[in-house]
């Protein structure tokens, strides 16, 4: 009886293995892991002009994507940056700026666009905090992380 009670158990637990990971299920998200670095880039002058010029003082947020597959994945990223209770722009207008690809699963270095302040007061040194979100072009696969960095000035 023993016996018949533990195969029936170790039965049980297979089909339930069998029922809950169906074949050619999207890869899981949670193998994506982000870590954004404390300290953005300094402050440098950035041309947020369209028609015409109009230089403001920007940064550069940047990040560490990993567990990805080398080579076969495109990641697009946002990123979403506020400072003394006002929102920063992300500037994305440069040809490759917001993406990325894979290509070492240990790390993959992830790069904002320029980030300025639209109105008001411009970026200046001190605390920020950083939302970004990396995105695979070829599965669901997403990530988010949110942090407090630094500007250093």
């Amino acid at each position: 009886m023993r016996t018949f009670n533990v195969l029936g158990a170790v039965a049980l637990v297979a089909t339930s293995v069998i029922v809950a990971t169906p074949a050619g299920a999207a890869p899981r998200a949670e193998r994506l892991k982000l870590k954004i670095s404390p300290v953005t880039s300094p402050i440098f002058i950035f041309d947020a002009g369209i028609a015409e010029e109009n230089l403001v003082p920007a940064i550069q947020v940047t990040g560490l994507l990993s567990g990805c597959t080398p080579g076969t994945d495109t990641y697009g990223e946002s990123t979403t940056v506020e400072q003394d209770g006002r929102i920063l722009y992300e500037w994305s207008g440069h040809p490759g700026s917001g993406l990325t690809s894979c290509m070492d699963p240990s790390g993959s270095t992830v790069s904002s666009g320029s980030i300025f302040a639209f109105s008001g007061a411009a970026v200046h040194p001190g605390r920020v905090r950083i939302t970004m979100t990396v995105r695979s072009y070829s599965n669901s696969a997403t990530v988010t992380v949110t942090r407090w960095a630094t500007i250093p000035g």
